[in-house]
């Protein structure tokens, strides 16, 4: 009896070892079930809460191969674009000490507006080569060209944007004293060989070098503010002296060789002008370039100074600029130009000028030098009858 009984106590304890199991393997399975549920709702919440600009970019990458779809459209109509930059309307000169300080700036944009104008033109480097605003180009740094009193030139944008009005800025190029003075044979004109600078006129009598448009180095200096002023908030770039020395001993200035010639200047200076409007198309800017009125109407100087043709110089906008006082004895249609009446002298000039370069790419610059109010509000109606979309009073 007594082994039946221990071997019956064998028995039970072997059946009780078998529930414990089964609970053992039903909490397990519970445990991994509750971390399986929970690993997949945190999934759904990441995806869920992902940044819609990620998924917005998947979109566009997968209807990129397409010009037009579904995604593309409203991702486009979600963001509001810049309107275009055009070159139109009156622009009216802004004096630099109207430009320091954004309440002065702000009393002055008001009051153009007021009066028309749709753009303020600020010189932000002078003939001299100094710049006028904080500019963070090496070569002008090193050079000494930035000038004592730089505008703020973000400010000036961001104001005359809130007073709905472009802002135009002037740039000279080739005339610059400072840069010619430090680059000397890597950028300006030298005298007969690349030791010596040459002059336009004795030192005694004020001459001054210029930049050399054949040289990379005075090309990439003007380049490189072109791109820079555009990109602190300038809406169009007016290029002046794009051009080689006005006066001086022509025959003594050594170009840098490679065959370097008055010759092939106007090729050189269009190739000039249009490098700046793609350095400007970076920063979503336009340029003008100005050509001396005076030049246009004398045949010999003008040959030397823009080449054969300086209305082949500028490339997309051409700026003829019109001092009357420098236009005496021109010759229109055979007739010698009469200054007694500006209106019918610059209506004069602005149908002879539309006639050679195309009105619908003009911007004629007007130097209102000695002329009225009325007299100014006249020939802005003139050129518009002239078919110019835009004008500069200075």
């Amino acid at each position: 009896m007594a082994k039946k009984i221990k071997r019956y106590n064998r028995i039970y304890r072997g059946r009780r070892k078998k529930p414990v199991l089964r609970i053992i393997l039903f909490i397990l399975l519970a445990a991994l079930l509750v971390f399986l549920g929970f690993s997949l709702m945190q999934a759904i919440s990441s995806l869920s809460s992902a940044p819609s600009g990620n998924s917005s970019s998947v979109s566009s990458g997968a209807v990129s191969t397409s010009s037009e779809g579904e995604s593309s459209t409203s991702s486009t109509s979600s963001t509001p674009s810049e309107p275009e930059k055009t070159v139109s309307g009156v622009v009216r000169e802004l004096p630099r000490s109207s430009a320091g300080k954004e309440e002065t700036l702000r009393a002055f944009a008001k009051n153009a507006a007021e009066q028309g104008a749709s753009a303020l033109l600020l010189t932000l480097k002078d003939e001299a080569g100094y710049l006028h605003f904080s500019s963070a180009n090496k070569t002008a740094k090193d050079a000494g060209a930035l000038a004592a009193d730089p505008v703020d030139l973000s400010m000036v944008a961001e104001v005359l944007k809130e007073e709905n009005l472009e802002l135009w800025v002037s740039l000279h190029c080739f005339r610059d004293t400072v840069a010619s003075r430090y680059l000397r044979k890597d950028g300006a004109v030298m005298f007969q060989t690349d030791e010596v600078l040459w002059l336009d006129n004795s030192a005694s009598a004020g001459g001054v070098p210029w930049l050399n448009p054949f040289l990379p180095g005075a090309q990439n200096y003007n380049l490189s503010l072109v791109e820079e002023v555009c990109g602190l908030g300038a809406d169009v770039v007016l290029l002046e002296s794009v051009q080689m020395p006005t006066r001086g001993a022509e025959n003594l200035m050594y170009l840098g060789g490679n065959g370097n010639s008055y010759s092939n200047v106007g090729t050189v200076l269009n190739q000039f002008v249009k490098a700046a409007e793609e350095a400007a198309a970076k920063k979503d800017g336009k340029v003008v370039c100005a050509v001396a009125g005076e030049y246009l109407y004398s045949t010999f100087v003008g040959n030397m100074v823009y080449g054969p043709d300086p209305f082949a110089v500028p490339s997309e906008y051409f700026a003829p600029s019109l001092r009357l006082s420098d236009l005496s004895g021109a010759k229109i249609g055979g007739s010698t130009l009469s200054l007694s009446d500006p209106k019918s002298a610059f209506s004069a000039l602005f149908t002879d000028l539309a006639a050679k370069s195309g009105a619908e790419t003009g911007v004629p610059i007007v130097i209102a030098e000695g002329l009225s109010q009325e007299e100014l509000t006249d020939i802005t109606a003139a050129a518009k009858n002239a078919g110019y979309p835009a004008l500069i009073i200075r």
